[in-house]
């Protein structure tokens, strides 16, 4: 029929497609029912709508190197209720590696690099909380302070922790340093590289 040959002619597009403000792009097998619509509104910032049908989460796929090996393509979806996750095919099928609830808990299942972080809650609830699940006789949850000095060297200072907290000192405004914990290297026999080192850990 006229209407079914519709879906199987190609379109060729030469100079570009233009797309007005408020109309709709839309993907399916019905006009009248599609899946997957696509709209776009200049109203302020100008903001791309990718939106399912009612009831169904959304996923897009972005992929490098034809998707043919593991690890080259990432998912992003979001569920029927706002839960946003990141997927990678790392063996073979899409395995979550971070999620993103609604309340703005965020999950993921490798480490995190970043030079700084900042953890800021108004409540005196846990602003920090380190969790193992590990059942065997090791120690943990473990927290590892590592300095990658390379020239490290007797007295070097490895790591600190500062307990602050305002002062009148200088006004309101002015943060103290009250107390602090540190380490530091000390080699009695004169080399801090050595296999064997000793440490110091002061109070103050």
């Amino acid at each position: 029929s006229a209407a079914s040959d519709v879906y199987k002619r190609q379109v060729y597009v030469y100079n570009g497609i233009f797309f007005p403000d408020d109309k709709t792009l839309k993907f399916g097998n019905s006009e009248t029912d599609p899946k997957v619509t696509v709209t776009w509104d200049e109203a302020g910032t100008a903001t791309l709508h990718i939106v399912a049908e009612d009831g169904d989460g959304l996923g897009i796929t972005l992929s490098a190197d034809n998707a043919d090996d593991n690890g080259d393509s990432w998912k992003l979806n979001v569920a029927d209720g706002g839960t946003f996750t990141l997927a990678n095919n790392t063996s073979g099928s899409q395995v979550t590696k971070l999620t993103l609830a609604t309340g703005g808990g965020l999950t993921t299942t490798g480490g995190i690099t970043s030079t700084v972080g900042e953890f800021s809650s108004s409540t005196r609830d846990n602003n920090l909380k380190i969790i193992s699940t590990d059942s065997s006789a090791s120690s943990g949850p473990r927290l590892e302070l590592d300095r990658q000095s390379s020239s490290p060297a007797d007295d070097d200072t490895l790591g600190i922790i500062l307990f602050k907290g305002k002062s009148e000192i200088g006004g309101s405004n002015f943060t103290s340093t009250y107390a602090e914990i540190f380490a530091n290297i000390v080699d009695h026999e004169g080399n801090a590289s050595s296999s064997f080192s000793e440490g110091s850990f002061p109070f103050r």
